[in-house]
Order: C-alpha cells, then structure tokens, then sequence
C-alpha cells in the first residue's frame, strides 16, 4: 500500500514500513541527471527518421548507431528514491527476521483519514503500527505499538 499526498509518496510492506521490500519513497522534487558520455553533447544526438504522411520525421527515439547516447537520453532526469525506512525485527538471539515469519498479518487504508493500519505477531508478539502521510509536506508519521519496543 502506499500513502502520499500527490507531491509525495511513501510505499509499505506488510509491516506498515519498508521492511522486508525495499519499496519507494518518492517526492516530486527528487529528480537526478547522470552526466552525458564524454566527448557528446546534447545536440550530437541523431534521431530516428520516420516517413509520416509522405514526409521524413525525426522522434527522439533509440537510435542503435549511438547506443551511449541514446541510453542516456532513456535515463534522464530521472526520479531518485528518498530512502527506505523500515522495522530492524530481531529475534532474541539477535537473528533478523524473515518475512515468513510474521504470523497473522492484517492491513488496511482508512480512505478517509488517509492512515493505514498494520498488524501483525513476531515472536508470539503482537505488532500494531499506524502509517499516514502529512496532506501538504514531505512528512510520513508511523505509530508503533508492541511490546518488542521495550
């Protein structure tokens, strides 16, 4: 499931973070430009002609004679994910936990309130934890409540 607020999105696993999936936190200004191949510019760039209508048209498209090019041109800008925030769940001997070993899981999204609700039982204990977005800012609020906090 995924809260956000259209500028801003956050993506969750089962748990109600970015545990086990390393899933996507995205906003609309984390864009990123890699660097053009050296020796090219921009305009080396030969499009692919096409015959449209009788006529030649040239579209920005791969063009297999400049394969450095058009790769590039295929990956920018391009969108940056803003990090994964998840559940560090270890057991008592200090071993990470599997995702299949989460016992009973439930959730669901509030479409009112905009807050999705994660249950679920790790080691024989029950996990509740509360995921929502701010309405206008970058900002995600989760809510934990089980007694592997303490």
């Amino acid at each position: 499931m995924q809260v956000g607020n259209g500028e801003f999105a956050y993506n969750v696993d089962i748990t109600g973070m970015q545990t086990f999936n390393p899933h996507n936190t995205m906003a609309h200004w984390t864009w990123h430009s890699m660097p053009l191949p050296k020796g090219f510019k921009p305009g080396d760039f030969k499009g692919k002609i096409f015959e449209i209508n009788g006529r030649p048209v040239e579209f920005e498209v791969d063009n297999p004679e400049q394969p450095e090019l058009s790769e590039w041109l295929a990956a920018n800008p391009h969108p940056v994910n803003l990090g994964r925030i998840g559940l560090y769940l270890t057991h008592k001997d200090g071993s990470l936990a599997d995702v299949s070993e989460i016992e009973n899981s439930t959730q669901s999204l509030d479409l009112w309130t905009g807050i999705i609700t994660s249950s679920f039982v790790f080691d024989h204990c029950q996990v509740v934890v509360k995921t929502a977005c701010h309405p206008q800012i970058e900002i995600i609020g989760i809510e934990i409540n089980s007694q592997l906090i303490s």
